[in-house]
């Protein structure tokens, strides 16, 4: 097991455009971060059809505590909430991207079991449980609307707990695995949201399909299905790619596509990408001359032990599954 406090200080500098005022508008933020995590590991030996296996009971505590701080004059560039409750659960900031860093002070509690093929140490099956509890009302509570690209204040959140999450995965093979995940809200006895997932794997390919639905803090469901892959076409070369689609109004989310070539000492990563224009000036105005969607073509290098030059992309979080060699430790 382990414990592992920590404290982290966020500082941001933005130099934007105020399209009100038609001037460059200078600000800093500055936010606090403070967390302690915690889990242990439980094992034992079972018998499955007279094969041996190990069953793991993994609790697990995460405190956070992060103090609000005014973000209203900052625009939103990169920022929505994270889709994957488990993500809100154990890590520092609900948001994506650094426009909004959430504020709280909560335990998430959750608890894993996996069932470990003892011969060959293959996982076949696992279980989680875990929700949050919060100590004090969140102030940064908001959704984002594609169709008229604003985001919408939900005000105060006072929940008190988080939807209950569970979420369970089973490979009957080396190659494939099967997940089903569900967030219910047993104040309201409602589903926010659930996921089903395939994905198939060899040494050299990923494969994942997903298909998610949502109603979290939304007056309307949401219905997704999503594509990716990540293909090492030799030791050094690997073509990765994504596509997501918003069933419910039939249209694109997000998708990309790219190439990776790493040897002994750099890498280098270049992708072209095309999502949903969410950003919004600090006033929550569209930016002038941007359309319904973005797109770009972004380039990663990297010095192995050393530093990233260009964008930093979260493929990791993109893809199910991959192991991002560029970037190891998540952001």
């Amino acid at each position: 097991g382990y414990i592992e406090p920590k404290m982290k200080w966020h500082y941001s500098h933005y130099d934007q455009w105020n399209q009100q005022t038609g001037e460059i508008q200078q600000q800093d933020r500055e936010v606090a971060i403070f967390s302690v995590d915690s889990a242990m590991t439980f094992e034992r030996p079972v018998t499955f059809d007279d094969k041996a296996h190990i069953q793991t009971l993994e609790p697990r505590l995460f405190y956070l505590n992060v103090p609000y701080k005014a973000q209203e004059e900052l625009g939103l560039y990169d920022t929505t909430l994270i889709e994957r409750l488990e993500h809100r659960l154990f890590e520092d900031n609900r948001f994506s991207g650094s426009d909004r860093i959430g504020d709280t002070e909560q335990i998430s509690a959750g608890i894993t079991s996996r069932f470990i093929e003892s011969e060959n140490y293959r996982e076949w099956l696992s279980f989680t449980i875990g929700q949050a509890y919060y100590f004090e009302e969140r102030q940064l509570n908001f959704v984002f609307d594609p169709d008229t690209r604003s985001f919408t204040d939900l005000g105060i959140d006072s929940r008190n707990v988080s939807p209950l999450l569970t979420q369970i995965e089973y490979s009957p093979n080396e190659n494939w695995l099967l997940g089903g995940q569900l967030e219910y809200n047993d104040r309201e006895s409602r589903t926010e949201q659930g996921l089903l997932s395939v994905q198939y794997l060899t040494p050299a390919l990923i494969v994942n399909l997903r298909h998610r639905t949502s109603r979290y803090q939304r007056a309307e469901n949401i219905e997704q299905s999503e594509f990716s892959f990540a293909y090492a076409v030799s030791n050094d070369f690997s073509l990765i790619g994504r596509w997501k689609q918003d069933l419910q109004k039939n249209r694109t989310i997000d998708s990309f596509v790219g190439l990776e070539y790493e040897d002994c000492c750099w890498a280098l990563r270049l992708v072209y990408r095309k999502f949903l224009n969410i950003r919004l000036d600090s006033q929550g105005l569209a930016i002038p001359g941007t359309g319904e969607y973005n797109n770009g073509i972004y380039l990663e290098f990297v010095l192995k032990g050393l530093t990233n030059i260009g964008r930093r992309m979260d493929i990791a979080n993109d893809i199910y599954g991959y192991s991002d060699r560029f970037n190891p430790e998540p952001n």
